[in-house]
């Protein structure tokens, strides 16, 4: 005897089975929607031109992953000894058990140290993963003295800290681009056409280029805030340059974050002027990466590296010179990156040791005459002397502008020699005469360097 067909359900019914599948799988979710059109075709149809979307469901969807990370970080977030990724590794990591000090502090020692090189180590790290290595890291940020809030973590070895340190400079990086995962296109940002032909930078550039970039944006913020903190209190050179060289392969997120971005130039120029050579290298080559990346920051590096130059050029010892010397080299490789804008400020600056120098010759006074002949002065020469042959030198278009200001250079320069001119200040003659003699071998041009030496 065949069997009765089931009943149709009714149509409030077969909704509250459409709404709670959403968890369960595609077969379910498909038969759900089956009866709901068999209840009520009307409506079904209604559902159908209003929201396709609701109605196409595929078990590979992006929000299915999406619900499933969501699920895995709530139970992290109920019990933050839990982690999520490969079946091992995750495995080990919710049997390890995280001890506390008297205040009841978390201890990050070696067994957690070991569970996240298991994690980090993988293909795709878990997000719970590389959230524990940020808060890991930010308690190493806590041991070198940055006066930030109390993390989650505190380290007591030694050994574990190094270990930490070391493996968030190797793989941290990866990881966090790894659940980002960004979206391969030509540009970095996107770019909108303005009204009168310009293109502009669309501010929610992130979005377009990483896909999780809602929900792990927080967890990158506090990892570039982090290296920015331990860079301000970390004093050997080795450890510098090793912070320096992870910042650089960040890059791209930092210029995400306006404030953090800045705050990493001010980091870099302080580095720049102030550390060993190896140190003002690397802290270059960030700098030169993130004009590159971010040319609307071009402005603010170009000036931020100036007054940095100035102000360690008070003293000029044998040690500090060929600091000053690489300072100069360096800073005139910035300058060619944008040379049109960097016109512009060496007009100003060359400009305003021109201004300093017609006071003193119209005044003659002490304090005026002390303002021209100082070592900022005589350093701030040599600076632009290296900029403009150095432009001279550059097959890139746009220099020619920059290469013009060699005459108003060459005319501060020789106003310099003849302010005092005195037995005093004959050492200070002959860096003029230095200078003048560079200006004319870098850009092919004269300069009356011999009449101040036969004077």
């Amino acid at each position: 005897m065949p069997k009765p067909k089931p009943k149709p359900k009714p149509m409030a019914m077969a909704i509250d089975d459409v709404d709670g599948d959403q968890q369960s799988s595609a077969v379910e979710h498909k038969n759900a929607l089956a009866r709901l059109e068999k209840a009520d075709p009307e409506f079904f149809k209604f559902l159908k031109e209003q929201d396709a979307d609701l109605l196409d469901f595929d078990e590979s969807d992006d929000d299915a992953e999406e619900r499933e990370e969501d699920e895995d970080e709530e139970v992290e977030e109920e019990d933050d000894d839990d982690d999520s990724g490969a079946e091992e590794p995750a495995k080990k990591v919710r049997q390890l058990k995280i001890k506390t000090d008297r205040d009841g502090r978390k201890v990050l020692d070696e067994n957690v140290l070991t569970s996240l090189e298991t994690a980090l180590d993988e293909e795709r790290p878990s997000p719970s993963a590389v959230r524990r290595a940020v808060v890991g890291f930010t308690a190493c940020v806590a041991r070198v003295g940055a006066e930030i809030d109390p993390p989650a973590f505190v380290i007591k070895d030694e050994q574990v800290f190094d270990g930490l340190v070391r493996l968030c400079f190797s793989r941290l990086g990866e990881a966090l681009y790894a659940i980002l995962e960004p979206i391969k296109q030509e540009r970095s940002v996107d770019v909108t056409k303005m009204d009168d032909g310009e293109e502009e930078a669309v501010k929610s550039g992130p979005l377009s280029r990483f896909r999780r970039w809602k929900k792990y944006s927080a967890v990158v913020k506090q990892y570039l805030s982090d290296l920015l903190s331990f860079l301000g209190e970390v004093q050997e050179a080795e450890v510098i340059s090793a912070t320096i060289r992870a910042i650089n392969k960040m890059v791209d997120l930092y210029v995400i974050f306006a404030k953090l971005s800045r705050q990493l130039v001010k980091q870099l120029v302080r580095v720049w002027s102030r550390k060993q050579e190896e140190c003002r290298v690397v802290a270059f080559i960030a700098l030169s990466k993130l004009i590159r990346v971010q040319p609307d920051m071009f402005s603010f590096i170009i000036k931020s590296c100036y007054l940095g130059f100035v102000s360690n050029a008070r003293l000029v010892t044998e040690e500090t010179w060929p600091l000053l010397a690489l300072m100069q080299q360096s800073f005139a490789d910035l300058c060619m990156i944008d040379p049109v804008v960097a016109y512009q400020y060496a007009f100003v600056y060359i400009r305003q040791t021109g201004i300093h120098l017609r006071n003193a010759m119209i005044a003659k006074k002490k304090e005026l005459v002390q303002a021209v002949y100082n070592w900022q002065f005589v350093q701030c020469l040599y600076l632009w002397t290296r900029v403009i042959t150095t432009a001279v030198k550059s097959v890139d278009g746009g220099c020619e502008s920059i290469q013009e200001l060699a005459y108003p250079l060459v005319q501060v320069i020789v106003g310099c020699a003849n302010l005092l001119p005195t037995v005093k200040y004959y050492p200070l003659r002959f860096h003029c005469v230095r200078a003048l003699i560079r200006m004319q071998v870098g850009c092919g041009i004269y300069t009356p360097a011999i009449p101040l030496l036969t004077h």
